[in-house]
């Protein structure tokens, strides 16, 4: 049974990487485990997934219901309408249209704005990233910096070479960043932060460990969360210093909430504007148009 499930989850992971080669390497594990555990659910194989019908769909979304977070299931339902789509290519039918045809829901609205409690202030980030620098692990520092001042995913940041940074002038360079489905675009450093760059090198990698490699991004993770328990008394992850990012800006430029969502890589402005953007009218902004 064991050697059963080991080819099965070689034969899921050799397919994704077939069908999904432009996606990072943290998505299609993400996109392993989801279809592994639709597979598993059913107790099939990879050629049995024309055989799915939209009655299985069904009893498989409210399996998903009943034992995850609707923010979960969404990124689980999103892999399979992912497979699908590409599956439509080589004459599999699509259960998901049948299910949009039917008016069957197989996205959840999760309310998944950012509250302000979930970002840091700006005192609060210079606070983290003195911490770093008291323990003298100046990698860190700089990398806690460049993903507040810049509104960088994790993967991102750990990703960066110095051969993607370039000079543009005297004071300002930019780095090529590689997002989401291998979309390129650019952050920017002035020459102080490219300087302490050039200070922490070790090798192609900026944020590397002493043995030259990309720092792993559990361990980074780890450290940010017990960092922030200890001198916040709270839980922060590197994410919550790309909210942090997008909140702050949106704040300060209220008026450019396109150039911010470009900037962070969002595929839509409606992304950035259903993250970040908690406005609503009170009774007085209504007194305006009142006769």
């Amino acid at each position: 049974m064991q050697i059963e499930k080991l080819n099965q989850k070689n034969q899921v992971l050799n397919y994704v990487n077939n069908l999904f080669d432009g996606l990072t390497l943290n998505t299609k594990k993400t996109y392993e485990g989801n279809i592994s555990q639709f597979l598993d659910y059913f107790n099939i194989g990879i050629n049995d997934l024309k055989n799915i019908s939209v009655i299985e769909i069904q009893k498989y979304i409210n399996f998903l219901k009943e034992n995850y977070k609707l923010n979960t299931v969404n990124i689980k339902l999103n892999s399979l309408r992912k497979l699908y789509k590409v599956l439509e290519k080589f004459n599999v039918k699509n259960v998901f249209n049948e299910l949009k045809d039917l008016k069957i829901k197989s996205a959840f609205n999760t309310n998944k704005g950012v509250s302000r409690e979930k970002t840091l202030s700006r005192p609060e980030i210079s606070k983290l990233v003195g911490y770093y620098e008291s323990k003298k692990n100046y990698t860190m520092s700089l990398l806690i910096k460049c993903l507040a001042e810049n509104g960088l995913r994790i993967s991102e940041a750990l990703n960066i070479k110095y051969s993607d940074i370039e000079k543009v002038n005297e004071k300002l360079y930019q780095i090529r960043i590689t997002g989401k489905g291998s979309k390129e675009r650019f952050a920017l450093i002035n020459e102080k932060v490219y300087s302490k760059m050039l200070d922490v090198r070790k090798s192609e990698y900026v944020f590397s460990s002493k043995y030259g490699n990309a720092l792993d991004r559990k361990n980074v993770t780890m450290s940010i969360k017990k960092t922030g328990k200890k001198i916040f008394d709270r839980n922060i992850s590197c994410h919550c210093l790309r909210h942090s990012f997008a909140t702050n800006m949106i704040e300060m430029l209220p008026g450019k909430v396109k150039a911010i969502s470009k900037y962070l890589g969002h595929s839509t402005t409606a992304i950035t504007y259903d993250l970040y953007v908690h406005q609503s009218l009170s009774l007085e902004d209504l007194s305006v148009v009142m006769v």
